[in-house]
């Protein structure tokens, strides 16, 4: 997101900005899109995965969380894992778009 924010130092009319915003939401809505194609599940999944590791729209303390589940480093890793990566699968167009990946 940084890198992404850089950029928009370089978008100087109001037009270019209303249009990088536009698209950034039409990615994200798109996003939607496809996981419901993949699967039915995948949606539910992954605002399952948001809702577990957000608070109030942030990364929550994921040592808290760890500490709540009461699972060992080995166990929280492996979670980790499998989160990173049914991220990565469920939501990877709305990064990937702008370099023209060859799922959409």
């Amino acid at each position: 997101m940084k890198a992404f924010r850089s950029h928009l130092t370089y978008i100087y009319s109001s037009n270019e900005k209303k249009y990088a915003h536009y698209v950034t939401q039409a990615s994200w809505a798109g996003a939607r899109i496809i996981q419901g194609q993949w699967t039915s599940q995948a949606e539910s999944l992954y605002d399952l995965l948001i809702l577990t590791f957000s608070d109030g729209g942030k990364l929550a303390d994921l040592a808290g969380l760890q500490e709540k589940a009461g699972l060992s480093s080995t166990d929280w890793e492996d979670l980790m894992q499998y989160t990173t990566q049914v991220r990565a699968i469920l939501a990877p167009c709305v990064e990937a778009c702008s370099y023209q990946c060859s799922r959409c």
